[in-house]
């Protein structure tokens, strides 16, 4: 293999990307945002994110980044209670 590893190449990727705060400010549907207590997703950022009103912040206790694959449980509720909100009245 030659080249850097692929782990790098994702690295120095999302790096140059930041973030996209005048598109995330034109959101206007309903939004979950799942981040883990121990996650890569700054606390100032989450905070910022969920002050948006179409955003519904949701952290789980003791997860990390993969909060699906280290709390499947407490992210799968989540999501379920965001949708059964989500959903129209029948």
């Amino acid at each position: 293999m030659s080249g850097p590893p692929p782990w790098a190449t994702l690295t120095a990727t999302i790096a140059t990307i930041g973030p996209r705060w005048d598109e995330f400010a034109a959101i206007s549907c309903p939004t979950l945002l799942v981040s883990g207590e121990h996650g890569v997703l700054p606390a100032d950022e989450t905070a910022l994110i969920g002050r948006h009103p179409a955003v519904r912040p949701v952290r789980i206790p003791g997860a990390g980044h993969d909060v699906h694959l280290a709390s499947p449980g407490p992210w799968q509720a989540a999501v379920s209670a965001f949708l059964r909100c989500q959903a129209p009245p029948r």
